[in-house]
């Protein structure tokens, strides 16, 4: 098993095609061109520019789009991860095994949700498979068609608290790297909630607005949770602010990850206006944009392009 610290310089490389799978929906994985540098200090906070993102709900299940993933994946936790280079690594499960390629067995590690009073376990898994494999709602969603649907769909098995056992339809020798891809739900919060009104409006933001039930009460295993989403009437662009998660499992050269205390998000309309916040527009000021193209960048000089990665910011 790789160390989970990441160096203060790397180099980021497309990952491989097995996280690509699947109509093209990587959660966690991405890529990027040249060199990012960071410090590998621990605390502090950033703000960076994304284009592209409209935020309408946080349900994982239901983030089909590219821009919103890249913001979100901060917040999921998922049963494996790709590292740098693309390479299969530990995530929620700490260990995999399959005879057939088929059926698979995962061992998850000691961590809770980010509320601190739930361990993450293989009914969140279970949990999480079943909706996408069962759930109406769903249907057109990519993963759909790797695990299959319905009754000719994946079949998941809790063995024990830590142990989860996930039947697929058809032989998949990719599957470790396909499950950095699901983020894990949790089934103490929205299990019930399925069983009302299902998951296609849980966490909707307008529902949530409506039910007076604040968006921070989600609950995430990834490295940050949610502290505020605000949508102002001014024109001044919508923001998400996330906090480290206290309760992540990850620890790295500086100490326990994220390196970040506090990541603000700018969402911009598109790639000129999340350059002009990296230059203080409307009042606010980004310390980089992420994904800014290299030719947008070289035109407008000093803007500086950057990634938020393991909670510490990487500059270009």
């Amino acid at each position: 098993m790789k160390s989970a610290f990441r160096p203060a310089f790397c180099v980021l490389r497309p990952a491989p095609i097995a996280l690509l799978l699947c109509a093209g929906l990587a959660f966690g994985a991405w890529a990027a061109e040249g060199d990012f540098a960071g410090s590998g200090t621990k605390g502090g906070q950033a703000t960076i520019a994304v284009s592209g993102t409209h935020l309408s709900n946080f349900n994982p299940l239901r983030a089909s789009d590219t821009q919103v993933r890249r913001v979100l994946r901060h917040t999921w936790g998922t049963l494996t991860r790709p590292d740098e280079k693309g390479a299969v690594l530990p995530g929620l499960a700490t260990a995999w095994k399959s005879a057939d390629s088929k059926t698979w067995t995962f061992t998850l590690r000691p961590c809770k949700w980010s509320d601190g009073k739930t361990d993450v376990t293989a009914k969140d898994v279970a949990f999480t498979i079943d909706e996408i494999v069962h759930a109406p709602s769903f249907g057109t969603y990519g993963l759909a068609s790797c695990l299959g649907r319905g009754k000719a769909g994946a079949v998941c098995k809790v063995i024990d608290p830590k142990t989860v056992e996930i039947a697929l339809p058809v032989p998949q020798p990719d599957f470790p790297a396909l499950a950095a891809e699901i983020p894990i739900l949790p089934e103490h919060v929205l299990g019930q909630v399925q069983k009302v009104n299902g998951l296609y409006t849980a966490w909707d933001v307008e529902a949530a607005e409506k039910r007076n039930n604040p968006l921070t009460a989600i609950v995430t295993a990834g490295p940050y949770r949610i502290k505020e989403y605000v949508r102002p009437t001014d024109g001044s662009p919508n923001r998400l602010v996330l906090s480290a998660n206290p309760h992540y499992w990850r620890a790295g050269g500086g100490g326990k990850l994220p390196f970040l205390e506090e990541v603000t998000f700018l969402l911009a309309e598109d790639e000129v206006v999340a350059a002009k916040l990296a230059a203080g527009d409307k009042g606010q000021k980004a310390d980089v944009v992420e994904d800014l193209t290299p030719a947008l960048r070289r035109a407008l000089g000093t803007v500086a392009g950057g990634r938020l990665t393991d909670g510490e910011l990487l500059k270009k």
